[in-house]
């Protein structure tokens, strides 16, 4: 599995009033919030990928609602991946970051 675009990609042409609307966003902090925590610190490389893949969604789509909740998972799935995790995650993670910052 590569950067995990099949999960942007479901998000791609989604309005940006279900991207801010408060039901979604309540839902994502309390559900997705909890199983991205865990699976982020997973000891499984598969599952931390589907966490990179989610967390690449939560960062293009939910940006400005998930400020605090993004801030916490860059520091377990980004820095904590390029600290010690092995040659192929911490590309993985960097390639989401590139993908990320050039916007969808």
């Amino acid at each position: 599995m590569a950067f995990g675009s099949s999960q942007v990609d479901c998000w791609r042409g989604v309005s940006n009033s279900f991207t801010k609307n408060f039901t979604i966003i309540d839902s994502v902090k309390a559900y997705l919030s909890y199983v991205l925590l865990r699976a982020s610190v997973s000891q499984s490389p598969t599952i931390f990928l589907y966490a990179k893949g989610i967390f690449a969604v939560l960062l293009l789509c939910f940006r400005e609602s998930l400020k605090v909740e993004i801030g916490i998972f860059f520091l377990l799935i980004v820095l904590r991946s390029l600290d010690g995790s092995e040659l192929n995650l911490k590309l993985s993670v960097l390639l989401m970051m590139e993908k990320v910052c050039k916007g969808p």
